[in-house]
């Protein structure tokens, strides 16, 4: 009896281990020199800068266009999407995510694909943030829950947001709202 529970134990401890493993080993590396990757929390948001001002030029540029599937081009370069947003006179949308997050799989699925979305936000600087990888962009911006929406002038300063999953009716709202709208960009 003494030997099964031990047995039964090894299991339950042993199995969600194992799974974990075959998960992460069919996952692909993340490079460790990707942008906001770092063992130094204190040196993403650093190494974010220096990775947009050390590629060319063309490297840094957020493309707005849709492409022929009429998808939403995100960017992931926070201070070329700043740069983008100055330059065009528009805001950015900061679509703040994580891979294992189920809510922010379905607003890629659901909301952003929808046409009125799509069409919408062409009218701004789209930004995808993920937060495992750019901690400190999310920490200085004090994301708590995902997905969380910004919509953000070009100097970086919040306008409005919401926090958690967004029907496309509601993200829209969102980019309609009176202080997105009314917001002049710098």
């Amino acid at each position: 009896m003494k030997h099964r529970f031990r047995a039964i134990v090894a299991l339950t401890i042993a199995l969600p281990v194992i799974g974990a493993g075959a998960w992460l080993a069919t996952r692909p590396p993340e490079p460790d020199n990707a942008p906001g990757v770092s063992a130094s929390p204190a040196a993403g948001a650093s190494e974010i800068a220096a990775s947009a001002s050390s590629r060319p030029a063309a490297e840094n540029r957020v493309n707005l266009r849709a492409t022929e599937s009429n998808e939403i081009q995100w960017g992931t370069n926070y201070e070329a999407a700043l740069a983008a947003a100055k330059e065009q006179n528009k805001l950015v949308v900061v679509d703040f995510y994580a891979t294992w997050c189920g809510p922010c799989k379905l607003m890629e699925q659901n909301t952003f694909t929808d046409e009125r979305v799509r069409e919408r936000m062409a009218g701004f600087i789209p930004l995808k943030v993920d937060v495992d990888r750019q901690r400190d962009l999310a920490a200085q911006y004090g994301i708590t829950s995902l997905p969380t929406t910004a919509v953000l002038a070009a100097d970086g300063k919040p306008i409005t947001g919401a926090m958690g999953y967004l029907k496309p009716e509601q993200f829209l709202q969102l980019l309609d709202s009176p202080k997105a709208e009314g917001q002049e960009p710098v």
